[in-house]
Parts: C-alpha cells; structure tokens; sequence
C-alpha cells in the first residue's frame, strides 16, 4: 500500500509539471549545452551589443509563459556582454592580416582569347604557374576571369603579375575565346538562321578541341551554328586531360545549357544528357495492413524536439 502510495504521488508531481505548476521555473544561464538533457527547455540566442541575430527554442514540458521567455532573453543579453568583453580583450580589433595558414584569393581579368595560352597543351603552362609560385590552385572562367589562390600574397601578386604579362597578346579569333561569338571573325555572329532553344538536345560534330572544353557544330538543322562543351560538362566524371577523352570530328549529342544573343555565344553539355538518361530513383510506398473490419489508427504526433537557457 506505501508503493502505491508513492506510486500516486509521483503521477501527481508529473501531471503538474506536465500542466505548467510544481512550483516557480528555475533557468540556468550557460553555455555548455547540459541543460539540453537535463531541464524542460533549450534557448539559444546569438547576437552582438546591439541586439539579436538568431535565436533557437526547443520545449520538453507544457508550461512556458511570456514571463519565462523575457527573463530568458535578459539573462542570455547580460551573458553575451561579459562573452563579447571577453573577446575584445583577447582582440580589441579586427585583425588587418590573415593568419599565415588561412588561404588567401587575388582575381584579374584576360581576354578570352587568351585563356587557352594560359592553360597551356594538357595544362602544362597553368600547372607550372602553380608549381613556380607555390600556389594552391588558380581557377579560370569563360569570360577571362582568373582566380589566383595561395598562401602568399607577394607569390599571388607576382603570379598574378606573370600571368597578365603571358595573356596580354593572346588569341583573339572567335574559337580562342573559350566560346564561339567574341570576335568579328566568329562563324556565329554571320549566322542569320533559326537558334536552338534552351534545354533542346541537338547531336553535332566537333570541330576543335581546346584545353578548356570542344565547340560542336550543331548539324544540319541549324548549319553555320555551334557551340562550347566546356570540359566540366563533357561527362558526369571529372576529366583530366581533354585529348584523352574526345576528339575533332567525333559525333556529340549535347544539350543547350544558354545563349547570349548578343554575343552569339552559345552554352553546350554533354554532362545534362547523360544525367537526364540516368534512371529514376523510386521510393516504395509504404502499405499498412489492416484486419477487415478495424479501423486503422493514425500514428500518434511527433514530440518537440529539444535545444541554452532552461528551467
């Protein structure tokens, strides 16, 4: 009889927890995380002196009142302030360097026409660039743009320096651009025909390959027309050196990825229709049996989930 006695009252301290009473709510101000297992509500709030920038609450009991949150707020206000005097301690500014470990970007500009010089047969040239000033990486896009990363920022500036120096007389016909279209000469600013629409899978023929990807001409349908497979669209897998993978007069169904009419610049994958020829992945559904005549019942709510201060 004492058991279930005690049995009882234990139900009843429950219910009136669960209901919002059993006393006055105790918050622990923190920054550790234990009240995440061991109290009723997680609060995280960040931000700065001037106010909040984020804040995340995960309840596990009925109960919480305007009161509790505001006090919440206040006490994580006050906390923050002793932790941001903390850091300017530490740091009263920003630093004007980077740490020696922390990687660092410079980006210039050069003609189109050049990135195939910068690039070199098989990436030789790009690759000794790399190697001579110890860079991690130089990134070159369509347009020209190039992205020289590293460790250094003398090595970058002068890397950067070599770089614009080896471009400044690069090609300039329409295929050295990195795509079709930059130049008078380009074959497509002569085309007056029909152009292909975005996302239509045309099957052409290459007619050069570049370090930085092939130009198709894009068959019978629109002739006089084509169009860059830059390298990074040639296939679903990374490819290394472009001679390997494809070359001049191969037949190539691409989709069109852009077009700028401006330009005549004209965007190609091979990659997309590779993609779109993957099969479809499918989930199953999922079946509930039930005994003929019962009825089925609906699986019960989810429980809020839970995350600094909390009673």
């Amino acid at each position: 009889r004492d058991d279930e006695r005690d049995d009882e009252r234990d139900d009843e301290r429950d219910d009136e927890r669960d209901d919002g009473g059993g006393g006055d709510a105790v918050l622990l101000t923190d920054i550790l995380g234990v009240e995440d297992a061991l109290g009723s509500m997680d609060f995280k709030v960040a931000g700065d002196a001037e106010g909040i920038s984020a804040f995340q609450l995960d309840v596990k009991r009925l109960g919480l009142t305007p009161a509790i949150l505001a006090d919440a707020v206040d006490r994580s206000r006050r906390a923050r302030l002793v932790v941001l005097d903390e850091m300017r301690a530490a740091y009263p500014a920003h630093r004007t360097d980077l740490a020696a470990s922390v990687p660092r970007q410079q980006s210039t500009t050069i003609a189109p026409g050049a990135i195939g010089k910068l690039i070199g047969p098989q990436g030789r040239t790009i690759k000794a660039l790399i190697d001579e000033f110890g860079l991690r990486d130089i990134q070159v896009d369509e347009d020209g743009a190039v992205h020289v990363a590293g460790l250094n920022d003398t090595a970058i500036a002068e890397a950067v320096a070599k770089i614009r120096d080896l471009c400044a007389e690069g090609e300039t016909n329409g295929k050295g651009t990195g795509g079709p279209g930059g130049a008078p000469d380009s074959p497509n600013l002569a085309y007056k025909g029909p152009l292909p629409d975005v996302d239509e899978e045309i099957t052409g023929t290459v007619t050069d390959v570049k370090a930085f990807g092939a130009f198709v001409a894009l068959g019978d349908k629109y002739p006089g027309l084509e169009g860059l497979v830059h390298i990074s669209e040639l296939s679903i897998e990374r490819v290394r050196v472009i001679e390997n993978f494809i070359q001049q007069g191969q037949e190539m169904t691409v989709k069109v990825l852009r077009i700028n009419p401006e330009t005549m610049k004209i965007g190609l994958s091979r990659k997309a229709v590779l993609l779109d020829k993957r099969p479809k992945r499918r989930t199953a559904a999922k079946v509930v049996e039930t005994t003929p005549g019962t009825a089925t019942k609906p699986p019960p709510p989810a429980a809020p989930s839970a995350s600094s201060s909390g009673p």
